[in-house]
C-alpha cells in the first residue's frame, strides 16, 4: 500500500477463520479508509473472501485521494 500511495500510511489487514471475511484498513494525517469483504451466505456456500479483492480497493482509494497532497510525516509519540 505504501508503494502505491506514496505517502507515509499505517494500516492492518485482518481475516476470520476460513477466510470468511477479509479485511485492510488504512491510514494517513488526514484520511482513513477501511475496506471489509465478507460472504453473508456462508452457509449457503463456502467461498473464501481474497485479499487480493478488498486491499486494491482500499489503497487505490487512498492514493486517488492522496494524489497532489504534501507529504506529511506522522508526528514522534
Amino acid at each position: 500500500a505504501r508503494r502505491v500511495v506514496g505517502h507515509p500510511i499505517f494500516g492492518k489487514t485482518g481475516t476470520t477463520d476460513a477466510d470468511k471475511t477479509a479485511a485492510l484498513v488504512v491510514g494517513t494525517q488526514s484520511l482513513v479508509i477501511a475496506g471489509y469483504l465478507v460472504n453473508p451466505d456462508w452457509a449457503g456456500h463456502r467461498d473464501r473472501m481474497s485479499h487480493g479483492i478488498v486491499n486494491p480497493a482500499v489503497y487505490e482509494t487512498m492514493a486517488e485521494y492522496m494524489d497532489g497532497r504534501p507529504q506529511e510525516e506522522f508526528k514522534t509519540p
